[in-house]
């Protein structure tokens, strides 16, 4: 099965207040991705009432060193996580790839739980006027 996309939330450039951010529901079963433009974040909320825990893995890709990283921390139920930014060298997945696309960050889920939710948020890297 391809992986599924989370939804992007694009905040804009002047970084909207209260933006409204969309949720999409977590599949482990097929993994899951994000576009990644070097600016944004992947927010993770376990709204779990089973009381299961979610381990996130976010493989890096080869960069131009020969390095590879990868992220994996778990998230209680009840808590929010954000994670990144993710620089594109150290994370996107090449050009070539189709499951999931270049230029996406793969997201790995142990979980069954559509109660944990996920979403990636663009953050905008213009000057902010605040």
């Amino acid at each position: 099965m391809p992986f599924t996309a989370i939804a992007l939330s694009d905040l804009g450039r002047d970084m909207k207040f209260g933006a409204q951010v969309t949720e999409t529901a977590s599949d482990s079963a097929n993994n899951m991705y994000f576009v990644n433009d070097g600016n944004t974040l992947l927010v993770v909320n376990n709204k779990s009432a089973s009381g299961t825990a979610v381990v996130v893995t976010i493989p890096g890709v080869v960069d131009e060193h020969g390095r590879t990283n990868s992220i994996v921390e778990t998230v209680a139920v009840g808590e929010l996580r954000v994670f990144g930014p993710f620089p594109k060298s150290r994370w996107n997945e090449l050009p070539g790839a189709t499951d999931p696309p270049a230029g996406a960050v793969k997201v790995n889920l142990d979980t069954s739980d559509a109660a944990c939710e996920m979403s990636a948020v663009k953050m905008s890297p213009a000057e902010r006027n605040f």
